[in-house]
């Protein structure tokens, strides 16, 4: 270690070795050690004296003889060494401060030295920078293998003996040290070596030497053979040595060692914990400026902390202010620059001027170049030269293969050194460093891209050009500011516009703020208004990502302004681009498009396709966040054709197309695109685009993702918003994360989450995800019974989704607070929000979300009693003609009709139905799908009192409830499990369990929920036969549903109360509220419980006036009140259903019992028989036993495997027959003549479904509607459909079912149509297919992809026509399979010919509405 003390004259004797405390590492070795030789130069004739300062005498265990007279010394020519005890065996000096986070090396080093060569000996170099500590080090294991010494431990300074011009000879300094005290050494080099050589043979001492120089002079040492061990300490690396020595290098003191090297100084109280890191930080793990801040700091207890961290940080004096007491550390630097040589010392100055960065060879040599012209390859090689040998003299480093980088410390002592450069050569140094790298920068960012159009081959410079752009950035950065601050505008502004797209691409927006500040200066005071716009604009740019979103506004206002001012169009125009991107991230979508259309035009008429595809994507983007998809899909195709590929325009325009993908249902198609387009970013460096791959992946089901995709998305992505401190990102991360959280029913983690996403997203102006977040803070305050949080949240929610008026996000707010309601019993208010949203959803193309929002639609119009409304609208979200709602969708609407079908009494039906959606929500693991539809289960048992199976349900969903953390569904599903209960006979059980729960739903604001569990206590009272219970029970339950405006339930209170009262025996009141309830029913078309109010009203007539005859209908409800006849005929299937006339079955009719497993049965009565006289049943019930059936009365479904009642509906105006089905609970079977117009036939109608069989045969399967009639004035029934086709050469494919052992069923094996003249013509969409009599297909739209188009070219098509083929074939062939069983299919394969569209025509495919026909399915066209 370098001293910075004057050295002591005399040393006092040492103690043996022990373990004291080591010396600190980085202390100087200024103190006097013990064991320590002073070389000093004098005498007249260049003969060198020494003086030695030693604690021993001669220490060699063996005496010998030298033989050799050039050996002799002094008189009696040998060496004795003193006799074992004798005298104390030399050692090393105490350490006398800890060492700190050096174990390793120190370890390293003990290996090393307990590892000698072949010949014994042992060596070790320990190299570093001044200060590094290396004595310290040395010294430390010196001391832990001492005991392998024992013929002594010597410490040699060679610095404190070397000369002004040359160092210590450590030959020679190695003889004084060994030699007794006043005997001569020889004169001769070769006599010397072979002395030292001759004294180290049999010698087992251990030699510690500090400050080697010389490759040569330790080359010389480590020839010589003998049991020695050898401690070196160097500046140099002693390069030359490698492969000779072991060298250990030190390099600065991680943090962690730094602090507690500053600690064991200081103490534990003087500084805080932040200071005493911000000190080991100022320091830069260098171990001498870690002890002399320290040391200062803890003499100084008043001085204040922060101001002395100003200063040694300071780049001008920094160094200077690292000193305590007589020991300081320029000293020690400036020794080591006084030994460099001349060009070594400007190379270093020049380092000096520039900002702390590292440098490349070319970036050096242009700054110290005399002139441009100078600048060659020998300029060149010259630098490389002097760069390397400062990296030997451990003055730089070298962190690269041609980068290089002083230490912190060290820059600031060139920093001092630099001060004397005159102003024209620094402004030359830091202009020629700019426009380097300004250079460096433009040729590597040229250097990033692609070798194809598609972006899939990234180009080989892409690694190392982003490696050469990371490792300039910080420099280039520092750069800027060192050119502001000797206002150098002109090399300033070059700079930053080379940096501005890399910055940008890296999201290193703390950086491009750094250079535009810069930039921003230069513009006002240069006075260059076309700088200043642009700072403006990209210091916007950074405003937005960091979350100063009004800031950015104001910015970008400011420099469209002034770029307006200046007549720079292109600026303006600009700036309007980014303000419209700035609003579409802020969730204001509208509002952007305007700002992006503006420079359409402009960026035409100039040519410039770059900012144009921009423009043209950024308007794709805002119209698809607007929902309209068609439009978005036209401008993201047009910016795809326009950008170059790895472009910036381009990598947005891949992620928006993948959106588009992923929204339009093509998941797997999307999945791909994202996993490309995190390729693609990663390729370029660009990691804002790599975080939003990463969030579409995310959005993609698992299942469709690629097995080399990320597992973790949206982790990943959150992690590089926070790298790069980008609000906008880390706002849309953490609400998809929440979203996911409550998506697995982790609900507390999910509220966390958007509470910190609400709170970023209303900080920085995003109304958008902050209305988004709000809902469902709102839903989960509402969820634990917090209703006034709950409305506050959902108030706020609602007010920022209009302020941002984007449909969808309304629409999202709309549904989430009707969920809400609809957990309070409000299911009137809830119905008006889903209308509401559903009317938002209805001015998008947002598909997907608008069958969802009417599917809640449905079941809340059933729920609030407006079931026919609720039928319909949940219809035709099942309609196999819409492709648009997802499995879960089509999941909710099924399990919603089976609710209307329990509460019509349609348990068939709703069995059927309910079960289906439960096995469709567990394939697809959707838990809360599953919860529901348990409970929908558990109510469809329930209305048909099978109370064991409704129970096990009930338990199943309160499970499912605790696991979800769902408690209004854990309530219901505790109230019904207990309702259960009651009528399985548990009622002491039940009744605990209600009254247990009535609190709890009332807490929870659960009105609804609440009103049926007094309306169940109160049923259950009455039939205990305590009627006055009941009737408190139910008039609490009928106040709380008037209260919600519940008519269903109301309806229910009111006839329950009616039925309380005639027991109590008030009959008037009972009459009062039998009407209420007839009323209410007979509104809500409850035709059955209508009646049941009647039948009740009647038995009070009864009762009151025994003796009457049969009562009027306006005696029975009073007058005006209407009745309907539905409510006569349920009345009638109630009474008579015992005394129907006969039943026709469907196998009696059929014959056949085998092939007609699974049909419905259809009750004929004798009426409707006698009305059919000669007509032939068979193929009727055959049709009405395997269609889809709805109801004449309620038009709801008849199950295919129900019960029905044939009717038989006749005009005098119809000349044919037309039969309809209908519950057996709403008409039974009979003849009923109809009033006013003849109904019309009904029309023939096709749903067809595009399909590819066995992967590569085109096809389609079409499902009939209609079409029955008789022909020749026949009895016979026939399908005239199917048989239109027969006659045209079609084949029953009936007989595809009967096939010969090991043969398998192939639709590609379909015949040609045999009796020719059938042709299919596809032409645009249309598909018409004619036949040898003239069309049998008149033209159809149909919905295919573009590998269905590729296959269709090939000029064949295979037609399969049928009946009730439900569904998608392709994924479930059963309804195929049973018409052909049946006899109700026909087929054949026919040629096609396509008629194909204009180039530039929209394609026809149905997933690339919008897309050119030339880019889609034109493509295929091309390859055949």
């Amino acid at each position: 270690m370098e001293p910075t003390t004057p050295p002591a004259q005399q040393a006092k004797p040492c103690e043996p070795a022990c373990a004291p405390p080591q010396p600190e590492d980085g202390e100087p070795d200024a103190q006097p050690h013990y064991g320590t030789v002073n070389f000093r130069h004098h005498g007249e004739l260049g003969i060198q004296a020494y003086n030695l300062h030693l604690t021993c005498d001669r220490v060699f265990p063996v005496p010998f003889t030298d033989t050799d007279p050039a050996l002799r010394g002094s008189e009696g020519g040998g060496f004795i060494p003193p006799q074992r005890g004798a005298q104390e065996v030399p050692c090393l000096p105490r350490e006398l401060r800890p060492l700190f986070g050096r174990e390793a090396e120190v370890a390293e080093g003990c290996r090393l030295l307990e590892e000698p060569v072949g010949d014994g000996t042992s060596a070790v170099v320990v190299t570093g920078p001044p200060g590094i500590g290396k004595s310290a080090v040395a010294l430390r294991l010196s001391t832990l293998v001492a005991d392998s010494y024992p013929d002594g431990q010597f410490q040699i300074d060679l610095a404190l003996s070397a000369g002004d011009e040359s160092p210590a000879d450590l030959v020679l300094a190695l003889l004084h040290t060994l030699r007794p005290d006043g005997d001569p050494l020889p004169e001769g080099r070769a006599q010397q070596l072979a002395l030292l050589r001759r004294t180290l043979s049999h010698s087992r001492v251990l030699l510690l030497v500090d400050d080697v120089v010389s490759e040569e002079a330790l080359l010389e040492v480590l020839r010589m053979e003998g049991p020695f061990g050898l401690v070196c300490t160097s500046r140099a690396k002693l390069s030359g040595l490698a492969g000779l020595v072991r060298v250990i290098a030190l390099e600065p003191l991680p943090a962690r060692h730094s602090e507690e090297l500053v600690r064991e100084i200081v103490g534990l109280t003087r500084l805080t914990d932040e200071q005493v890191s911000s000190l080991a930080e100022a320091c830069a793990g260098h171990p001498l400026a870690l002890h002399v801040a320290a040391a200062h700091l803890a003499r100084r207890p008043k001085i204040n902390v922060g101001r002395f961290l100003d200063d040694i940080t300071s780049p001008d004096r920094g160094v200077r202010a690292l000193k305590a007491g007589q020991t300081a550390l320029e000293p020690v630097l400036e020794r080591s620059f006084d030994a460099l040589s001349p060009g070594q010392a400007e190379l270093f100055t020049t380092l000096g001027a520039l900002p702390h960065m590292s440098v490349t060879t070319d970036v050096i040599a242009a700054a110290t170049a005399a002139s441009l012209e100078q600048l060659d390859d020998d300029h060149i090689y010259a630098v490389t030269d002097l760069l390397d040998s400062l990296f030997e003299l451990s003055l730089i480093e070298q962190i690269d293969e041609d980068r290089y980088v002083l230490h912190e410390i060290l820059h600031r002592f060139a920093r001092l050194k630099s001060a004397s450069t005159s102003s024209e050569r620094r402004k030359t140094i830091i202009r020629r460093t700019c426009l380097t790298l300004a250079a460096r920068a433009q040729s590597s960012t040229e250097s990033i891209g692609f070798m194809d159009k598609e972006a899939t081959i990234p180009a080989q410079s892409n690694a190392d050009a982003l490696r050469a752009l990371n490792a300039d950035r910080p420099g280039a950065v520092a750069m800027t500011e060192l050119a502001r601050k000797h206002e150098m505008w002109e090399p300033l502004v070059l700079l930053a516009s080379q940096l501005t797209g890399f910055l940008w691409h890296g999201s290193h927006w703390t950086d491009l703020e750094r250079v535009y500040q810069c930039v921003l200066e230069a513009g006002i005071v240069a006075g260059k208004p076309d700088w200043t716009a642009a700072a403006q604009h990209n210091l916007a740019t950074v405003a937005g990502h960091l979350g100063d979103s009004q800031r950015a506004t104001d910015l970008l206002q400011c420099s469209a302004e002034t770029a307006h001012e200046a007549g720079d169009p292109h600026q303006m125009f600009l700036a309007q681009l980014a303000l419209g991107t700035l609003l579409i991230n802020l969730g204001r979508a509208r509002d952007a498009i305007p700002f992006l259309r503006h420079g359409l035009r402009f960026w035409r008429i100039i040519d410039d396709r770059h900012v144009l595809a921009h423009a043209l994507g950024t308007l794709g983007q805002a119209y698809m966040a607007i929902g309209q998809l068609r439009r978005a899909e036209q401008y993201l195709r047009n910016c795809k054709n326009l950008s170059p590929a790895g472009s910036t325009a381009d990598l947005s325009n891949r992620m928006a197309i993948t959106t588009l993908l992923r929204r339009t249902g093509r998941m797997a198609e999307a999945a791909q695109e994202a996993c490309r387009d995190i390729e693609r970013a990663h390729a370029v460096g660009s990691r804002e685009w790599e975080a939003k791959a990463l969030m579409e992946l995310a959005e993609t089901p698992l299942e469709e993702r690629p097995s080399s995709a990320p597992l973790q998305p949206l982790e990943a992505a959150l992690a590089i918003y926070r790298d790069t401190g980008d609000i906008q990102g880390q706002v849309r991360v953490l609400f998809r994360l929440g979203d996911r959280a409550a998506d697995r029913a982790d609900i507390h983690q999910a509220a966390e989450l958007l509470g910190e996403c609400a709170n970023l997203a209303y900080q920085i102006g995003d109304y958008e995800h902050a209305a988004r977040s709000l809902v469902y803070l709102a839903s989960y305050h509402g969820g634990i019974g917090q209703l006034d949080e709950a409305e506050t949240y959902f108030a706020d929610a609602l007010d920022m989704a209009r302020h941002v008026g984007n449909p969808g996000v309304i629409a999202q707010a709309l549904q989430k607070r009707a969920e809400y309601l609809w957990h309070l019993g409000q299911i009137g208010e809830a119905v008006s929000h889903l209308t509401e949203a559903a009317r938002h959803l209805e001015t998008t193309e947002e598909k997907q979300a608008l069958a969802q929002i009417r599917a809640a639609l449905g079941e809340a119009l059933i729920v609030a009693g407006r079931w026919q409304e609720g039928a319909k609208i949940l219809q035709s979200v099942l309609s196999v003609m819409s492709d648009h709602a997802s499995p879960a969708t089509t999941a909710r609407a099924s399990r919603a009709l089976a609710i209307l079908y329990s509460r019509r009494g349609l348990h068939t039906e709703a069995m059927s139905t309910v079960t289906k959606a439960l096995d469709q929500c567990e394939r697809a693991d959707d838990t809360s799908g599953v919860l529901h539809c348990r409970m929908a289960l558990g109510n469809v048992h329930a209305r048909n009192e099978e109370w064991s199976a409704a129970l096990d349900q009930y338990d199943k969903a309160a499970e499912l409830a605790g696991e979800q953390r769902d408690l209004h569904v854990l309530l219901a599903a505790r109230s019904q499990a207990a309702v259960c209960r009651l009528r399985s006979g548990e009622d002491e059980h039940a009744v605990a369990a209600m009254t247990e729960l009535i609190p709890l739903a009332e807490q929870l604001g659960m009105r609804s929920a609440q009103a049926a569990l007094h309306s169940n206590m109160g049923v259950h009272h009455a039939d205990s036969g305590h009627y006055e219970n009941a009737a408190t029970q139910f008039r609490t339950a009928l106040s709380l549903s008037e209260q919600l405006d519940d008519k269903p339930m109301r309806a229910t209170c009111l006839l329950n109360l009616a039925r309380a009262y005639r027991e109590l025996g008030d009959i008037d009141t009972s009459r009062t509220h039998a009407r209420q309830a007839f009323a209410l029913h007979h509104d809500l078309n409850n035709w059955s419980e209508a009646g049941e109010a009647l039948l009740h009203l009647g038995v009070l007539h009864h009762e009151v006036t025994p003796d009457a005859g049969a009562p009027t209908f306006p005696e029975l409800l009073g007058k005006g009140q209407r009745i309907d006849d539905r409510v006569v005929e349920a009345l009638r299937t109630r009474v008579h259903r015992a005394f129907q006339d006969s039943v026709v079955s469907a196998d009696s009719a059929r014959g056949s019992a085998n092939t007609l497993a699974g049909m419905r049965k259809i009750n004929v009565s004798d009426s409707v028989l006698e009305a059919l006289t000669g007509v032939d049943l068979k193929p009727l019930i055959i049709r009405l036993g395997n269609s889809r059936q709805t109801c004449a009365a309620c038009n709801l479904l008849i199950d295919e495997t129900g019960e029905a009642e044939l009717l038989f509906l006749h005009h005098p105006q119809m000349d044919h027959v037309l039969l309809r089905l209908a519950h057996p609970h709403c008409v039974l079977s009979r003849v009923i003549q109809l009033n006013g117009p003849a109904p019309e036939q009904p029309e023939e109608s096709v749903e067809v479904e595009c399909i590819l069989f066995g992967q590569d045969r085109t096809g389609i399967i079409a499902d009939c509607y209609g079409g029955w009639g008789s022909l020749d004035d026949s009895n016979t029934v026939e399908d005239l459909v199917l048989k239109n086709y027969l006659d045209a050469g079609f084949a029953n494919l009936q007989s595809m079912l009967r096939l010969e052992d090991g043969q398998t069923l192939d639709f590609r094996d379909i015949p040609a149509a045999h009796s020719g003249g059938v042709e299919a013509r596809l032409e645009d969409n249309k598909l018409s297919i004619t036949g040898p009599h003239g069309p049998l297909l008149p033209p159809m739209p149909l919905n295919f992809y573009p590998h269905w188009y590729e296959k269709a070219l090939e000029g064949s098509l295979i037609v399969v026509l049928g009946r009730n083929l439900q569904g998608m074939t392709a994924e479930d062939p059963s309804y195929l399979l049973r018409a052909m069983a049946l006899g109700q299919a026909v087929g054949a394969t026919v040629p096609l010919t396509v008629v194909r569209p204009r180039r530039n025509s929209p394609c026809p495919c149905m997933m690339r509405t919008g897309r050119k026909f030339k880019h889609c399915c034109g493509k295929s066209e091309r390859l055949t």
